[in-house]
């Protein structure tokens, strides 16, 4: 199946983002490529609860028109150096069964009123940088030409496509099917752009008929690899002890019951211990991790909603009658706000009746994520290497004990002096600080 990707500018949308919510937790998405996401407050909001995390620029704040939703099972560095107002850019492996391909993924906003031509200079840079291989762009290209569907050809149009042919980039949409629509026009204006070998591995590239609650359509297509199989575990917490007991006690009976020495004593131990753990694995089921997590403020109107709109927007398609569509639209909107208010009161409600210290551990545990991505090096270069990352990130660190007033790092693997002529060690300490006194 491979890693199931989707792309949707949700113009600021409230209704539009928790109905994008839906279709990931329904339809498993692994990559979301957004654009004009909803925000509140200087935070994206509306795309909770899907376990993943979000990346974008973090200095944009409200202002933000790109982002992309990653889920937790996909390994991704975040590209710094590429993330500004309209544009947010990762670095992902896409694994098959002959090699590796690196690949960086990328949601633009191409804004219709730039100064210049298309693409914007942070997609000029990215696409112009020296180690790219594997590119993948999803963006709002906001530009008109036949090439890709629309329904004619603007200057924003023949530049983008000069620029994608000298630069050996790939218009990957597929047919004609209109991205914008609204009662006015419909146009191709979203495009899906590649470069290098990993254009190939793009599958089943579409226009889904899902209402999205946005004048754009739902992209979705596949990046064809290798399946991630989650790992399973076991949780305590679903034994049933019960039944553990009673396999324990049949298991412990064929166990040798003393030992003279010490080899009758490991054998003892092994005994005892493959016996409760034949005892756990067949009382305690496997369980697989949550992917794309739940929604539970949606109900049975809305889902018959949903079906009523996407038949009607299929048959105004045909017979170019949209009012109908229209009404039913709104009215699956209204619905949806209804319901998202609804799930927050009982959210309240249940909150009320949940113990103190539990609602304290909530609160801290559901902060926002931050994500270790690509660092700024001495040199004025960013590091290409999750490890580099991690190593960056270290050295960052270090250099605050170091220029700290009590303590000077100096010469010396594993050795610190401070000011007052102590000696010590780095390392941990039972409290958990970073220095602890030889």
């Amino acid at each position: 199946m491979g890693v199931r990707l989707i792309q949707i500018n949700l113009h600021h949308c409230k209704a539009a983002t928790a109905a994008l919510q839906k279709y990931i937790a329904d339809n498993n998405i692994q990559i979301a490529l957004i654009q004009e996401p909803y925000s509140y407050r200087g935070q994206i909001r509306g795309l909770g609860n899907l376990n993943g995390r979000l990346v974008s620029d973090p200095k944009e704040g409200p202002n933000l028109r790109s982002c992309i939703f990653i889920r937790k099972d996909i390994e991704a560095t975040p590209l710094w150096e590429f993330c500004d107002r309209d544009t947010a850019a990762v670095k992902v492996q896409i694994k098959t069964a002959e090699r590796s391909y690196d690949t960086i993924i990328v949601s633009a906003y191409f804004p219709h009123d730039q100064q210049g031509e298309p693409p914007p200079t942070t997609v000029r840079r990215l696409v112009d940088h020296q180690r790219l291989e594997n590119l993948i762009i999803g963006c709002d290209a906001n530009a008109h030409h036949t090439i890709w569907g629309s329904t004619g050809t603007n200057k924003r149009g023949e530049s983008l496509l000069n620029y994608c042919a000298a630069s050996g980039l790939n218009i990957l949409n597929v047919g004609e099917e209109p991205t914008f629509v609204n009662i006015l026009r419909r146009e191709v204006i979203d495009l899906t752009i590649g470069k290098g070998r990993i254009c190939d591995l793009v599958k089943k590239w579409h226009v889904s008929d899902e209402p999205s609650l946005s004048d754009h359509r739902y992209i979705r297509f596949d990046l064809e690899s290798m399946d991630i199989n989650p790992e399973t575990y076991r949780n305590a917490r679903k034994t049933d002890w019960d039944l553990f007991n009673e396999i324990l006690g049949r298991e412990l009976e064929n166990c040798p019951t003393e030992a003279k020495d010490n080899v009758e004593l490991e054998v003892l131990t092994e005994s005892v211990t493959e016996a409760i753990k034949v005892a756990f694995e067949n009382s305690c089921p496997l369980s697989k991790p949550r992917q794309a997590g739940n929604t539970s403020w949606w109900n049975q109107e809305l889902g018959e909603l949903r079906k009523t709109v996407r038949k009607l927007f299929n048959r105004a398609k045909r017979t170019g009658e949209w009012n109908l569509y229209r009404q039913h639209l709104t009215r699956y909107n209204d619905a949806i706000k209804r319901a998202k208010k609804e799930g927050w009161r009982k959210l309240c409600r249940d909150l009320t009746e949940t113990p103190a210290y539990a609602r304290l551990y909530k609160a801290i545990s559901k902060g926002p994520q931050q994500t270790l991505g690509s660092c700024l090096k001495p040199d004025g270069e960013y590091t290409t290497h999750r490890g580099r990352n991690a190593w960056r990130n270290a050295e960052h660190a270090l250099s605050g004990i170091e220029n700290s007033p009590s303590t000077r790092i100096y010469p010396g693997p594993n050795s610190y002096h401070s000011e007052q002529g102590q000696k010590g060690t780095l390392g941990t300490s039972k409290k958990g600080s970073n220095l602890r006194e030889g």
